[in-house]
């Protein structure tokens, strides 16, 4: 009898869980937000997750010195450390619930380009729409330098 009670509170849990109300909002700070709902509750996501998703993608990449970030001072594009990597990627939420996902990165001498930038769009892409739900309709690199 506890067995039966027990399955059956899981299968309404696991129906819940796959009949989520997708809520894209803004906040009041201007940062756009995922919001998922349920009756069980409210869970929101930031657009610092989908970043730090794109940076751990990123660097698990084989051929990826780091990412790269503009200096304001002379224009010029340096390596971030790893406390400031967030600054290398800029996320940008569509009208159509979609999103964007802009990466500038270093790249190691001697590998060929095109197809390290292939295998990145291709994780980032794939580990985003899976940790998330959220389709992703871009991913753009722009590779700003070859380090040795």
């Amino acid at each position: 009898m506890y067995k039966e009670k027990y399955l059956i509170k899981m299968a309404n849990l696991w129906y819940n869980y796959h009949k989520m109300i997708y809520r894209f909002t803004y906040n009041t700070g201007g940062i756009m937000t995922i919001k998922y709902v349920n009756n069980l509750g409210k869970v929101t996501i930031d657009d610092s997750i989908i970043t730090n998703i794109a940076v751990a993608s990123v660097m698990k990449s084989y051929g990826v010195v780091g990412l790269a970030s503009i200096s304001a001072k002379d224009g010029i594009y340096k390596l971030l450390k790893i406390n400031n990597m967030q600054k290398g990627v800029n996320v940008v939420r569509l009208d159509n619930g979609t999103i964007n996902i802009s990466i500038s990165l270093f790249l190691k001498y001697g590998v060929r380009i095109p197809v390290v930038a292939q295998n990145i769009i291709e994780n980032v892409k794939y580990n985003v729409e899976k940790s998330l739900k959220v389709s992703v309709s871009n991913v753009d690199i722009y590779v700003q330098g070859i380090i040795k």
